[in-house]
């Protein structure tokens, strides 16, 4: 069954998170912005783009009001304020999975299920994925190997907030500690913390990656933010955690051993949820 995703917003994240769902037929998508004329011509650059890959493609239409999320599976926030698109979401499609990939997505996360009062796994912020996805780039370099031969989680979020887990940072399906010194590893660890920000490439893909595993109830293990209730010690706050995603949002959040350190550095990351 074909799924639907709204995405919302024109900004280069959501134009290109687009991108990377349309060349497929994983579900329609449809790009929800007030300049309905601007959407369209983004639309339509999109759909040609994908028709050139010469395979079966999602549908990409344009709309400039919320009556066109009606029945969405997905709704991808990507620009704007998160309060407003609660209300939207609440209004028009309140069975939707929310997905936040706003910056400080923790904060952005907080807002959504304060406003939308919706269950907890239907709200999901883009957060450790995109670390993970630096990290693991970082080290496919320093070990000259194909970046899908790595293997690394990053709870908490973005940038400073990220917290990675080490003993889960494996190459080949072996501890990357046994083959890169312990500084190199520093390194590439405190470059997440220090670096500049993700590029928006980088969240586009981390923000697809979370939208596919939903639209297709993958049952997939991908880190995201989302409010936690007793997980990995977080309690009435929201963070990145180790999450199990299918159709419905969060399947099942899984444990992790973590050091001393890391769960230290987890709880400092966890934005509290106002209720």
């Amino acid at each position: 069954m074909r799924r639907k995703i709204v995405i919302i917003g024109l900004s280069t994240l959501a134009v290109e998170t687009a991108e990377r769902l349309s060349p497929g037929p994983v579900a329609d998508v449809v790009l929800l912005d007030s300049d309905e004329g601007a959407a369209q011509v983004a639309a339509g650059d999109l759909a040609a783009a994908a028709a050139g890959t010469g395979g079966p493609a999602a549908r990409v239409r344009a709309a400039g009001s919320w009556e066109a999320a009606a029945g969405a599976d997905v709704v991808v926030v990507c620009d704007g304020d998160p309060v407003d698109a609660a209300r939207g979401v609440a209004e028009r499609c309140p069975g939707a999975v929310v997905v936040v990939a706003l910056d400080p997505v923790e904060e952005a996360c907080a807002a959504v299920l304060a406003e939308g009062r919706f269950p907890r796994g239907r709200v999901l912020g883009v957060a450790g994925s995109v670390e993970a996805l630096r990290l693991r780039a970082g080290v496919a370099r320093a070990l000259d190997v194909s970046v899908a031969d790595v293997d690394a989680l990053v709870l908490g979020g973005r940038g400073e907030r990220a917290v990675p887990v080490l003993s889960a940072l494996r190459a080949g399906g072996s501890a990357v500690a046994d083959k890169l010194a312990a500084e190199r590893i520093a390194r590439l660890v405190a470059a997440l913390r220090t670096a500049p920000p993700a590029a928006v490439r980088a969240v586009a893909a981390a923000t697809a990656g979370i939208v596919t595993a939903v639209c297709r109830d993958a049952r997939a293990l991908i880190p995201a933010a989302m409010l936690c209730e007793g997980e990995l010690g977080i309690s009435n706050a929201v963070t990145g955690v180790p999450v199990v995603l299918g159709a419905s949002g969060v399947e099942q959040v899984l444990d992790v051993v973590l050091t001393g350190d890391e769960r230290e550095a987890l709880s400092a990351a966890a934005v509290p949820f106002a209720r």
